[in-house]
């Protein structure tokens, strides 16, 4: 039976045992070895809904909000949620080739310089009012969590396509 958080005084704890992997501990002791943390929604809420997951795919616990854990705890499931984000963050645009696809982009990441492919405006989308994704012609997912935050140059190519 899956159980939901939702006090700053928890319960349970994770750890990561001496091969990097989290093992949840319930209040009654009894340890579940090598689960994940899984956003249940990872672009509109990274922080809330959060469930622990048995190796075997079984839901042990849904956090409805990091916040209100320890932080000691919330920087572990904080950080072992980062493992599963392999979307590269857009910082800037540099440059784009043309204004008709295809198009070669290049751009500032979160995890360096790159240059990708954008077959056509569809493959740019907006997820929220300030959200944006981009899928390259490999398939490669791209995104600008607020598009406000970049200069006013990469503001300008990126609203051209949304």
């Amino acid at each position: 039976m899956t159980e939901t958080k939702t006090t700053n005084e928890p319960d349970f704890y994770v750890v990561r045992d001496n091969w990097g992997h989290l093992t949840y501990v319930t209040s009654d002791g009894t340890k579940h070895s090598r689960v994940t943390a899984v956003p249940l929604f990872p672009i509109s809420e990274p922080d809330h809904w959060v469930s622990i997951v048995s190796s075997t795919g079984e839901e042990l616990l849904l956090i409805e909000s990091l916040d209100q854990l320890p932080i000691a705890l919330r920087t572990i499931i904080r950080e072992e949620l980062s493992f599963r984000e392999l979307i590269p963050k857009i910082q800037a645009v540099r440059s784009v080739s043309g204004t008709t696809e295809p198009c070669e982009w290049v751009v500032d990441t979160d995890r360096g310089l790159t240059k990708f492919v954008l077959n056509n405006e569809e493959d740019i989308r907006r997820l929220s009012a300030h959200t944006v994704q981009i899928v390259d012609a490999t398939g490669v997912r791209f995104r600008v969590d607020d598009i406000r935050k970049l200069d006013k140059r990469s503001q300008q190519f990126i609203e051209w396509y949304v």
